[in-house]
C-alpha cells in the first residue's frame, strides 16, 4: 500500500510494507498531480481515495482524478456537485478530514471539520448523523484532538485509524479492547512516518489493488463496542410493525408499514413453513437450497425464502433478519414467501414479522 502525504505545495509517496518514503520524494503538487487545477497545487484542505479515483478537496471545490486514466484533466465542481446531501450544511466546504469506511455493504464517508464529526451515506447521498468528535473518540479531549483533526486515515487494516494534529499522531485499534502500547498516545509523527520533513499533513490518502477493503468484518458492524461507543453510533431503534406473512399466499403481502426513501430499517423473521407435502420440504425464512428459475414467484430471490418490496420495487432476499438496511424509495412495505407458482394450495404455514425503524442518534 502507497501513502501519499500533502502539506503545503509538495508531497511524498510513503510505502507502508517497506516503511520508507520512495526514491524521489518530496515532489511538487503541481509536477506529480499535473491533472490537478491551478488552484489545488498547494494548501489542500484534505483528500481521499475511493473507488478507483482520488479525491481533493480546497473550500468549497472538489476536484477528483481516475487513478486508473491519471493523465485526464480533473473534474472539478463544487463538493455538493459530488456529494448533494452536503447542501446547505457545515460540511459542504473547508473540510478538515475526510475519510471512507464501508460497514454491512454500506458506503460512508467521515467527515470532519472543527469539533465536528458527520456520516455521509454514499448510498442515498444523506447526511446521516453529526456529533463532537469527542462523544465519536472517548478521552479526545484528553489527548487534545477534541477541538479539530488535520487528517484521518487507516493504518495496516481497515480496524484501526490513524489521526494527525500538528506534529503529532494518535493511533486508535478498534478491533481489540486491550490498548495497545501507543493507543490513545500522542507521538511525533515521524514515529509513524520515518524520515518525514513535513512539520505537518494537511491530506493523507492511500492506495493499494482494491483501494479500500470492506471493513464489516474487522468493525462488527454497527453494534461492535468502538472506545466504549460505537464506529456508527447506535442509532434508537423503534418497533413499527409486526405482522403474519402466509406461506399459502401467492403474491406481495402488505405489512402495513410506509416507509420513506432514505429510512434505516431492521427486520426479524421467525418460523418454519412447508412447500410440499414431504417431510423435508420444510423451510425458515432463510432457505439456502435450491437454484434461482423462472418457476418461482420471484425468479431473482432466494427459492422458499421470505422476500420484501417497497412501493414498485424489488429490494431483496430477507430471510431470517436483515440488520440496518437504508431504503432507496418510497412506498408500502409488502413481503412474499419465494415458492413455485401454482403449487402455493400445497404449502402451509406462517412467519412472524417484525419491523424496526433506526432513529438518528442523540447529539
Amino acid at each position: 500500500m502507497k501513502s501519499y502525504l500533502f502539506f503545503s505545495n509538495q508531497y511524498i509517496r510513503y510505502d507502508n510494507h517497506s516503511v520508507k518514503i520512495d526514491t524521489g520524494y518530496p515532489k511538487q503538487i503541481k509536477d506529480g498531480w499535473s491533472m490537478l487545477p491551478q488552484g489545488f497545487h498547494g494548501d489542500l484542505d484534505t483528500a481521499m481515495s475511493w473507488g478507483g479515483k482520488a479525491y481533493f478537496f480546497k473550500k468549497n471545490q472538489c476536484a477528483v482524478i481516475d487513478l486508473h486514466r491519471p493523465n485526464i484533466p480533473a473534474q472539478t465542481e463544487s463538493i455538493t456537485t459530488f456529494f448533494p446531501g452536503l447542501k446547505g450544511v457545515t460540511f459542504s466546504s473547508t473540510l478538515d478530514a475526510i475519510l471512507p469506511i464501508v460497514v454491512k455493504n454500506m458506503n460512508f464517508l467521515m467527515l470532519y471539520k472543527k469539533d465536528q464529526v458527520g456520516i455521509y451515506n454514499l448510498n442515498i447521498d444523506k447526511l446521516h448523523m453529526v456529533c463532537t468528535i469527542s462523544k465519536f473518540f472517548p478521552n479526545a479531549e484528553q489527548i487534545g484532538i477534541n477541538q479539530s483533526i488535520d487528517t484521518i486515515a487507516h493504518y495496516h487494516d481497515p480496524s484501526r485509524l490513524i489521526i494527525t494534529l500538528g506534529n503529532k499522531h494518535v493511533r486508535y485499534d478498534l478491533s481489540s479492547e486491550v490498548d495497545p502500547p501507543t493507543y490513545r498516545r500522542t507521538l511525533d509523527i515521524s514515529a509513524y512516518w520515518p524520515d518525514i520533513t513535513f512539520s505537518k499533513i494537511q491530506a493523507i490518502f492511500q492506495v493499494n489493488g482494491d483501494e479500500i477493503v470492506d471493513s464489516a468484518k474487522k468493525l462488527q458492524a454497527l453494534n461492535q463496542p468502538i472506545l466504549g461507543q460505537t464506529l456508527l453510533p447506535t442509532p434508537s431503534i423503534r418497533k413499527v410493525g409486526q405482522c403474519k406473512i402466509l406461506a399459502t399466499k401467492e403474491g406481495w403481502q402488505d405489512s402495513g408499514i410506509f416507509l420513506q426513501g432514505g429510512d434505516i430499517i431492521s427486520i426479524k423473521a421467525s418460523g418454519k413453513v412447508k412447500y410440499g407435502s414431504n417431510p423435508n420440504q420444510t423451510s425458515d425464512a432463510n432457505r439456502t437450497g435450491g437454484l434461482k428459475n423462472n418457476k418461482l414467484f420471484h425468479p431473482e430471490g432466494v427459492p422458499y425464502a421470505l422476500l420484501m418490496k417497497v412501493g414498485n420495487k424489488y429490494i431483496r432476499t430477507v430471510g431470517k433478519h436483515v440488520d440496518y438496511l437504508t431504503i432507496p424509495n418510497s412506498g408500502p412495505l409488502r413481503f412474499a414467501y419465494n415458492g413455485m407458482k401454482g403449487t402455493y394450495n400445497n404449502h402451509s404455514g406462517t412467519f412472524n414479522v417484525e419491523i424496526y425503524l433506526s432513529l438518528p442518534p442523540t447529539k
